[in-house]
């Protein structure tokens, strides 16, 4: 999909939003279940944060992927837990990312 946003949208960027590689097979096995019974939707792509330089090798003509912060206040989680996480080193890799790709090509 990366590769393909590339090829066609010349000159554009992407922002994306990644769930880590754990979360991810956790939604497609069904053992993301709430107390009330929600199952949360099956999400079959994942990627670890340590692994954004991946992102680089999707097509040539990508010219910059870099994390961007997420958005403050959304809760206890991602305003608070998020941001602090990316600093212990054990669980940098282990947490959602939001990612920017470019294409200035």
């Amino acid at each position: 999909m990366i590769a393909g946003c590339a090829e066609r949208f010349g000159g554009g960027a992407l922002v994306s939003d990644a769930v880590p590689r754990w979360f991810s097979e956790h939604t497609t096995t069904g053992r993301m279940r709430t107390k009330q019974g929600y199952s949360t939707p099956p999400m079959p792509w994942g990627l670890n944060a340590g692994e954004l330089h991946k992102i680089r090798t999707a097509h040539p003509a990508i010219s910059d992927v870099r994390e961007l912060p997420l958005p403050r206040r959304r809760g206890m989680y991602y305003g608070t837990l998020a941001p602090l996480l990316g600093k212990v080193p054990a669980l940098r890799n282990v947490r959602p990312t939001m990612t920017a790709v470019a294409r200035f090509q």
